[in-house]
């Protein structure tokens, strides 16, 4: 029996069918979702436009593929809901105003969103230098991925209420401020910064008005976070909070005005901190590092109106000043702190107001630990050291500096040498040595300096 040919089975190819994204406007609300992905990456523009305010134009897709769904006017609260694609999502004030509250959840995929008051955005980016205002909250969620998300990066604008950037998992960068406009930014109220792994805030002539808290916990990479700008243009009305998670983390104060106290918790790692700009904290200055071998270090003038705290904790930790023009002012109390470990903590003199205006507390652990202060103590210096051999150094070449002290040193060969012609009242214990010849190694110099009557010096040959 003769067989018939039979055509083998195959699959039809499909004319393209995008769809577009989805927008709802219902009393006063407009939502956007599900923007047109093309080549895995969607894209949506809002922008302010017209004359009234409130009124958004909403963009589907980029480039050629670009349509615009619809302009909506009186709006009162937006809602952008991006795919599970690389999405890009604008939001551009365009010189205008809009009065409601902003959320934007990108979605997966390695998202970028920008929130700005820049101009025209017919090329499909942010354009040049403009204002505008935003009067309610911007919240921006971004899901998992590598996000970048800048609010305020272009152009100058008022945000009046709350900014909060969360990201759930991935290497973010965040970017608050820091456009080259000469007026900056004002975001009236707080400024929250949640999982970050890049961050940069006020990097231009911004203020802040509330509190920032820049939370980085779940980070176990390695943080880069940099606050102000070396101009010192930069303010923040209340308090800044920042808290880094496991790794080698890098704390950047780039200059401005805190009129709050300042808090930086790091965590376990080899972390870094600088101060590289002229710096004015209006309360109090925190630092607490764990354990890891943690580098401070201090090339601007400082000024701390309130009482400094450094817990440097365990490892081989430096705090140095840079310089005599590097000025580090508290005009409160100093505390330092350092675990087990090398420590060497560095205050030269200082040429200008630098100094301890209240009492300088150290409490240093196990090792062998080196101590430098150059700059004048008005109050008392409270001192404690561990096993090790220390080095403690009061004064500097020229110093008239008087000093108060009640110092007791742990076991080791110690050095307390004073370069001041001041006068030095209190006591100095040399502590003890576990072996050999008790105190046989301790030396102390006294350089010139004039030991009070009743000065006291123990456990010293």
């Amino acid at each position: 029996m003769r067989q018939k040919n039979r055509v083998p089975l195959y699959l039809e190819t499909l004319e393209d069918r995008w769809v577009p994204a989805t927008v709802k406007f219902t009393s006063g609300t407009l939502i956007i979702s599900n923007p047109l992905v093309r080549n895995g990456a969607g894209n949506i523009t809002l922008n302010q436009s017209g004359a009234a305010a409130n009124t958004i134009q909403v963009i589907d897709g980029t480039g050629a593929g670009a349509s615009t769904i619809g302009t909506y006017a009186n709006v009162g609260s937006i809602i952008v809901l991006g795919s599970n694609a690389k999405d890009t999502i604008t939001v551009n004030l365009n010189s205008k105003t809009y009065t409601g509250n902003l959320l934007i959840s990108s979605g997966n995929g390695n998202d970028t969103v920008a929130v700005a008051g820049s101009a025209s955005i017919a090329t499909g980016g942010l354009g040049a230098a403009a204002t505008g205002a935003d009067t309610g909250n911007v919240t921006i969620l971004t899901g998992f991925g590598d996000d970048s998300t800048a609010v305020g990066a272009v152009g100058s604008a008022t945000f009046a209420g709350n900014i909060s950037v969360i990201s759930t998992l991935g290497n973010d960068n965040m970017q608050v401020g820091g456009s080259a406009a000469a007026a900056g930014n004002i975001f009236a109220g707080d400024v929250n910064l949640t999982g970050g792994k890049n961050v940069s805030l006020a990097t231009g002539a911004d203020t802040v008005g509330g509190n920032v808290s820049i939370n980085s916990l779940l980070v176990a990479t390695g943080d880069s976070i940099t606050v102000g700008n070396g101009a010192g243009t930069s303010l923040i009305g209340k308090n800044l909070t920042i808290n880094t998670g496991v790794g080698a983390d890098t704390v950047i104060l780039a200059g401005g005005n805190v009129n709050g106290s300042v808090a930086l918790n790091l965590s376990e790692g080899a972390n870094s901190v600088a101060i590289t700009g002229a710096e004015t904290i209006s309360g109090n200055f925190s630092l607490n590092d764990g354990a890891g071998n943690a580098t401070v270090n201090v090339t601007a003038a400082v000024t701390v109106q309130g009482n400094a705290t450094l817990n440097l904790g365990e490892g081989d930790n430096s705090f140095g000043v840079a310089a005599a023009a590097s000025v580090f002012n508290v005009q409160g109390n100093l505390n330092l702190f350092a675990g087990n470990g090398a420590n060497n903590i560095n205050l030269p003199v200082s040429t200008g107001v630098g100094g301890v205006n209240g009492n300088l507390s150290y409490n240093l652990g196990n090792g062998n630990d080196t101590l430098t202060v150059g700059s004048l103590v008005g109050g008392t210096v409270y001192g404690r050291s561990g096993n090790g051999a220390d080095s403690f150094t009061f004064g500097g070449a020229g110093s008239t500096a008087n000093y108060n002290f009640f110092v007791v040193m742990g076991n080791g060969d110690d050095t307390f040498a004073l370069a001041t012609t001041g006068l030095v009242t209190g006591y100095v214990d040399g502590g003890g040595r576990l072996g050999a010849n008790a105190f046989g190694g301790n030396v102390f110099q006294q350089n010139g300096a004039t030991l009070a009557p009743n000065f006291q010096l123990i456990n010293f040959p």
